[in-house]
């Protein structure tokens, strides 16, 4: 599995992704026998960041827009 073209490992994969809203990630998962699945990760409202943002500090709402914690795919044969 690769992320950003850099390569994590064998699935399932854990890794630290920024919440910032400029990021997006695109995931390829390849295996033989299978499609590969090229997909860009599904984004959410980060709850903290956006209620800091509103009373706080707006600056905190550029980091309240990130990657869901959970996501998977599903790989169909060839």
């Amino acid at each position: 599995m690769t992320l950003d073209g850099r390569y994590l490992g064998e699935t399932p994969v854990e890794t630290q992704l920024s919440n910032a809203v400029w990021e997006s990630y695109v995931v390829e998962i390849e295996k033989d026998g299978y499609r590969p699945v090229y997909a860009e990760l599904r984004k959410e409202i980060k709850l903290g960041p956006g209620i800091a943002g509103f009373f706080f500090m707006w600056p905190l709402w550029l980091w309240a827009y990130g990657p869901e914690s959970y996501q998977s795919f599903t790989l169909r044969e060839e």
